[in-house]
């Protein structure tokens, strides 16, 4: 199906916007907002652009808030707020310059120093300045904006309160915020201490939850600083509507210091949990540029008028076969049986019938730079995999119990893996697919004699380097003996415990008791995490992920990534697969 031509498209969309979310969405939200005629283009000129999406319902804009919707909450707010850095979309390990344009971070990598730009402003003319992300900081960290809401500054745990005194006063054990290393040294220069180094923390500066409100508007407007007549932000975009579930307006800052590479004039979207049929019908009616796919996109791969138009963004996201803790501990107590599981699996087969994912080498995907550093330690050979069960003492299959792949959704290709294990193993395999419900409580304990399999993981890397990959520590509640894994969910369960405690004593549990390949992964991890130096932290984290492999907690399938429909004539987009960043419209253009 051809698109119709750019203008008349935009226009049209004005007058059916609303109509085509109603019969689709059941929603009555307008996206088109107020009259933009007199906007400035990119160039200087007065030309309007317009770009509308589609996204899944998103209910409030409160940056603290992950809500239930990420990553379409911190796509949003990554419009109209704008953190001291940004992510680079071409490089999981590059910080870019946001608020701030410049930052030092000392020899022992404790101390970070941001020196904000001076025409950094809000969008009604206030200077951003190193105050409002200490106002920010002290707002999140509050135990009381905590209880409002799972709040992921504060339950994100290790990199946020490793600020000095930052969990004293999360905790409420102290009530006095000049105790938490987070300072104003000026107007422009923001200063961080942290109790020990973290590769982690500069890009998390980037993520959603560091993203600034506007101090004044939200104490002035504590109940509705988010509605457009109250909104002020310091991002790209202003909002100038604003429904929850339903969708949203912006138009462009004429106070945002990066002004004139965003060519977009107006952004728009329309909040739709019908799926992905409910997208395609808005797509192909020309009323949206782009939705991110949420499924199966065998449909659309099928259609040739519009196939070309999937984009599968970069790999940041991983599928594996996790082993399940069991009474018969036959899978966890002789790594052999899951190398020979792994190495009956054709990848690039079961790509095949999973595309657009791609075949998994390692569980480091490739979106991940240094990914093709990391060894692997298996590969498709089924001769060699039969040979490794035999000398496990298991020729043929036999004294292999059937084994179970937990599911939580239909996947072909899960089939296609458990198919291989009988043919080339002789293992038999069942599908136990479980309601999303109750998948923690069946993942989470030790399952009876008669029990024994992996459960499906989808991996999603929120950090986008090698550190943010590594750091994962998959499966390390499992990677133990089953009496210890036991008494892992014991703790967990003990309700005289408090979060805290329970905390500390499964650490000290898992450190004790992790299978030594495990240990040896995790002492790198460790290692890479105490570094100082860039270099060093990467060559560690490298190790470190080579390590993992080695362990066959996880056996790796798929490499995965968000896939995305972008129409032909939307110019210079880049879509990734962050979790904070799905794309900006920097530099994007549409019909030119």
């Amino acid at each position: 199906m051809s698109a119709l031509p750019t203008m008349s498209r935009r226009l049209f969309l004005g007058a059916t916007l609303a109509a085509g979310a109603v019969g689709v969405t059941s929603c009555t939200f307008n996206s088109s907002g107020p009259d933009t005629s007199g906007a400035q283009g990119g160039d200087g000129s007065s030309k309007t652009m317009s770009f509308t999406q589609m996204m899944r319902p998103i209910d409030h804009l409160d940056p603290a808030f992950t809500g239930s919707t990420v990553p379409d909450t911190a796509w949003l707010t990554a419009g109209l707020l704008e953190g001291l850095v940004l992510l680079d979309p071409d490089n999981g390990n590059n910080q870019l310059p946001g608020v701030a344009e410049k930052w030092d971070i000392s020899d022992d990598a404790l101390t970070y120093t941001f020196h904000l730009r001076a025409d950094a402003k809000w969008s009604n003319g206030d200077p951003v300045t190193a105050d409002d992300f200490v106002w920010n900081w002290k707002r999140s960290l509050s135990p009381k904006t905590a209880k409002e809401q799972e709040n992921d500054l504060a339950f994100g745990g290790d990199v946020y309160q490793n600020v000095v005194g930052a969990a004293d006063f999360f905790a409420g054990k102290s009530s006095d915020f000049s105790t938490v290393g987070v300072k104003a040294k000026d107007d422009h220069t923001l200063e961080f201490t942290l109790v020990k180094p973290d590769p982690l923390f500069l890009p998390t500066l980037a993520g959603q939850t560091t993203r600034p409100l506007h101090p004044k508007t939200v104490e002035d407007h504590p109940d509705d600083w988010s509605q457009p007549e109250n909104w002020v932000g310091n991002g790209t975009y202003v909002l100038t509507k604003w429904r929850a579930n339903a969708g949203f307006t912006a138009e462009r800052s004429d106070k945002y210091w990066d002004k004139d590479d965003y060519p977009i004039t107006e952004w728009s979207g329309v909040f739709n949990d019908g799926g992905d049929p409910a997208g395609m019908v808005q797509y192909n009616a020309d009323e949206i540029d782009l939705f991110r796919v949420n499924g199966d996109p065998d449909s659309i791969l099928s259609d040739d008028s519009v196939a070309d138009q999937l984009h599968l963004a970069n790999l940041t996201q991983f599928n594996s076969l996790e082993v399940l803790n069991s009474e018969n501990a036959i899978l966890e107590s002789d790594v052999r049986i899951r190398l020979a599981l792994s190495m009956a699996i054709d990848r690039d087969a079961i790509a095949k019938v999973a595309d657009p994912l791609k075949a998994a080498t390692t569980l480091c995907p490739s979106g991940i730079p240094g990914y093709d550093e990391v060894t692997s330690a298996t590969k498709f050979d089924p001769a060699a995999a039969k040979k490794l069960l035999a000398a496990a003492g298991h020729a043929g299959g036999k004294g292999i119990p059937e084994i179970n792949i937990m599911i939580y959704d239909s996947l072909p290709w899960i089939e296609a893996v458990g198919e291989m294990w009988t043919k080339h193993l002789g293992i038999k395999y069942k599908i136990d697919q479980v309601d999303v419900g109750v998948l923690a409580e069946k993942t989470d304990q030790v399952h009876p004699a008669d029990y024994v399999g992996f459960r499906y993981y989808h991996y999603g890397i929120k950090v986008p380097t090698m550190f943010g990959f590594t750091s994962l520590m998959p499966a390390q509640q499992r990677a133990m003996p089953t009496a210890a894994c036991k008494k892992y969910w014991e703790i967990d369960q003990d309700k005289k415990l408090s979060g805290a405690e329970k905390i500390k004593q499964q650490k000290a549990l898992m450190k004790k008791n992790w299978w030594p390949a495990y240990r040896k992964y995790a002492d790198l991890v460790e290692k890479a995490q105490n570094a100082t130096d860039a270099d060093q932290i990467q060559k560690l984290a490298v190790q470190a992920a080579s390590a993992l492999e080695q362990t066959h907690v996880d056996i790796p399938i798929l490499w995965s990534g968000y896939t995305f429909m972008i129409k032909p004539d939307v110019k210079g987009l880049k879509p990734t697969s962050y979790m904070d960043l799905l794309f900006n419209l920097k530099n994007v253009t549409i019909g030119e």
